[in-house]
């Protein structure tokens, strides 16, 4: 039996496009960012947070050292992450 080069060709190609069409995230896709400033309390950090960039804000739980403000940490939706 005689395989032809297009059959082969057909093959590979077929086995190429389903091996990378598994669900990987690619350079530029949508994902989540990230943003802190200091907290200045929880109702206000949530607030910012949504009204900035209509993500979730909370507050650090403990202050890193003494001295230190807590962070208020803010995770939101964009369009590129950074990389």
């Amino acid at each position: 039996m005689k395989i032809s080069f297009s059959f082969v060709l057909f093959v590979l190609m077929v086995v190429f496009i389903i091996s990378s069409s598994e669900n990987k995230k690619m350079v530029g896709e949508a994902g989540d960012c990230y943003d802190s400033w200091m907290c200045e309390g929880e109702k206000q950090c949530r607030g910012r947070c949504k009204d900035e960039y209509k993500g979730i804000g909370r507050c650090d739980k403990l202050s890193p050292g003494p001295g230190i403000p807590r962070d208020c940490n803010c995770k939101y939706y964009c369009k590129y992450p950074p990389m």
